[in-house]
This record gives structure tokens, sequence and C-alpha cells, in this order.
């Protein structure tokens, strides 16, 4: 069999050299020389059966007062309700493993889950933390924390959603800002947050197609986990075809 390099080498050869090489070989014509040189390549190598996609879903959900005092029917209850949702279709997920965490913040931050498989993860179960919103500081250090320990090979989707902007964090807008704009190429940052505060939100360049804004009751906050529900299962699409699933989260068509 013949190496593929060397075809390539000897077309590239100037006229003189490949009719010396076609008469070295018994040939007459160059044409008729590499004829037989392509007749006679080895075969192209059968590319290995690719490993399953792994995504780790991030959730970063506000618990502070605010999410609580709209009646009986909670924001924070629709939050829950909408990611528990969510986990049950992940589940049913046959070509994409994925892996769960989920950090719930008020003033300070609690860790729900750290990177379990969908599959080992119950119902969640809503805490009431009542506080104030440290979001600046929740966000740099869950983003601190995946950029340690990152594995280029699994694909970060970081889902942040809360109804107010900071109140309370020792970080500044532009240091998280920053962490922003540097995460990995592996990770997508995404982010929900009440219409009332998109001004305030630019602080921190997020790309604007990973962007959703609700209108800061129940039902608005419904309807964004349903939203953010189609576009991640749009996202694994994208990311399994392997297209650049780093920005447009929701400006993917949602079959």
């Amino acid at each position: 069999m013949i190496h593929r390099n060397l075809l390539g080498k000897i077309k590239k050869a100037n006229k003189v050299r490949r009719m010396k090489l076609a008469k070295e070989n018994g040939f007459d014509t160059v044409e008729t020389f590499i004829q037989y040189l392509e007749d006679n390549l080895e075969p192209l190598p059968v590319p290995e059966k690719s490993e399953r996609l792994t995504i780790h879903i991030v959730y970063v959900l506000d618990s502070s007062g605010s999410m609580f005092n709209y009646g009986s029917h909670y924001k924070f209850h629709m939050a829950i309700q909408g990611i528990n949702s969510e986990l049950i279709e992940l589940k049913q997920a046959t070509d994409v493993d994925y892996v769960i965490s989920l950090h719930e913040f008020s003033n300070v931050m609690y860790t729900h889950l750290d990177a379990v498989n969908v599959k080992d993860v119950g119902t969640i179960e809503w805490k009431e933390f009542r506080n104030t919103t440290a979001l600046n500081d929740t966000v740099y250090n869950v983003l601190a924390g995946l950029k340690k320990n990152n594995d280029p090979s699994i694909k970060v989707l970081v889902k942040v959603f809360t109804d107010g902007m900071d109140i309370g964090s020792s970080k500044r807008v532009t240091t998280v800002a920053r962490a922003i704009a540097t995460v990995p190429e592996n990770f997508t940052f995404t982010f929900v947050a009440a219409r009332e505060d998109e001004s305030r939100l630019k602080a921190y360049k997020i790309e604007k197609s990973n962007v959703l804004l609700h209108d800061n009751t129940t039902k608005g906050v419904e309807a964004a986990f349903k939203r953010t529900r189609g576009a991640t299962i749009m996202y694994s699409a994208a990311a399994m075809a392997g297209e650049d699933v780093t920005a447009g989260f929701y400006k993917r068509k949602i079959n």
C-alpha cells in the first residue's frame, strides 16, 4: 500500500523529477504512474467511536428575601419547580451524560449539589434564606471554583437566576465582569434577571444572546425556566454536533 503523504510529495515534484520516478518504477508516463499510486493507496483510517459528551450544568439560584414575598406562590418555589422539571427531562437523555451542581445564595452561598450525576439527583427541596443578595461574591466564587477544577473535555453550562442585583457583596462588578470574560472556551455563561435590572446587568458585560429577562412575577419566573429548559436541550444538541456553544443560548430555535 502507498502512503498518502508519498503521493502528495510526488504530485508536488517538478516535471523532470516525476518523470524520473515514473521510469524508475517501470512506467512510461507520469500519468500512469500517478494512477497506479492512487489505485494502491492505503485506506483511510476508520475513526474511533467518539466518547459520550459530558455536560456540567451549574445552577446559581437567588434565594434572597425578594424571592419569597409574593404571596403563597413564591418566585423561589417556581424556580425550584423549574429546575426539577428540567432535571426530569435531563434524566431521560441517552446520548449525553449530565452532571449537576446547584448553588443557592442570599447573603451567603449554600452548595446544594456539587457535580453529581443527574441520575443520582433526587427532587430538589427549597430552602428559605430571606436575606440580602450577594450576587457578585457568589458568581465570582462559583466561577473561581469551576476554573480551578476545569476539565476541557467537559462542557460547562453556568445558569445564574436572580430577581435583583447585588446587595452586600465585597466583590466589585468590574471584578465579576472580568471573571465572566475570562472563562475557559468550554464554558457557557448564562444569566436570567428581572427586566427592571437590565441597565445594571449591562455592567457584567455578558454576551447578550446568553441573557434572558423576566417580568419579576411568579408567572414570569415560571416562563423563564420553561424557556431555559428548552434552550438547554437545544444547547446540548448543538454541543453534540460540535458547534460553538459559548454564545447564542437563548437564540437557538426551540423545536
